[in-house]
């Protein structure tokens, strides 16, 4: 009806939890030859730090897309691209997305145990947590970003940029759980007992 180009993130496509499955605009009809879908192996095979990723699109965006690439980047190191791809064929996603489940749900333990108000997700590698309860409503995100990182030399992020409308996510910040146990155990251990500010 619209003819519109549809683009996906579908970054953490293999990231979702508690028996949920991802759909991929790709499968929706009527929009495969519609859409760009933009993936990464970066973050599926614990790469990030490698850049690599990947587009689908019809002949004709893809053609157009390497023209504009051909002119910003230079690509990825060959020897980067074919261990990736050499990776790709034996790596099991389903029990990475099991493993990121399982600390999606201990970074949820840390942080609501500090007492802030998060809803589970049910993909990803974030949590978007309402710091209110926990500040009384005193202090902002980012504010509470630089009083957490000074006392424990733990980082989040001010979620509000995030918004649509900053002003409705002044009380949130995001935290990254797509960490090691033995960090998340230590952010445990920091946070425990802190308290912001005026509480």
């Amino acid at each position: 009806r619209w003819d519109v180009t549809v683009i996906c993130d579908e970054v953490y496509s293999s990231f979702v939890f508690d028996g949920r499955e991802q759909t991929s605009i790709a499968e929706v009809p009527g929009l495969a030859e519609r859409s760009v879908l933009v993936g990464s192996l970066s973050k599926n095979y614990a790469i990030s730090g490698w850049r690599l990723g990947f587009l689908r699109a019809d002949a004709g965006r893809t053609a157009a897309m390497r023209r504009v690439q051909e002119l910003t980047t230079n690509g990825a190191p060959g020897p980067l691209q074919l261990a990736v791809g050499s990776a790709a064929g034996s790596a099991d996603l389903g029990t990475a997305s099991k493993e990121m489940s399982r600390r999606r749900d201990f970074a949820l333990e840390i942080f609501t145990g500090m007492g802030m108000k998060i809803s589970p997700p049910e993909g990803g590698c974030f949590l978007l947590a309402d710091i209110g309860p926990l500040t009384g409503g005193r202090m902002d995100g980012r504010a509470f970003t630089f009083e957490l990182l000074d006392a424990t030399g733990v980082v989040v992020v001010p979620a509000a940029p995030s918004f649509a409308d900053p002003a409705r996510g002044s009380q949130y910040v995001r935290i990254a759980f797509n960490r090691r146990f033995q960090l998340l155990h230590e952010v445990e251990r920091r946070v425990r007992g802190f308290r912001p500010s005026g509480q």
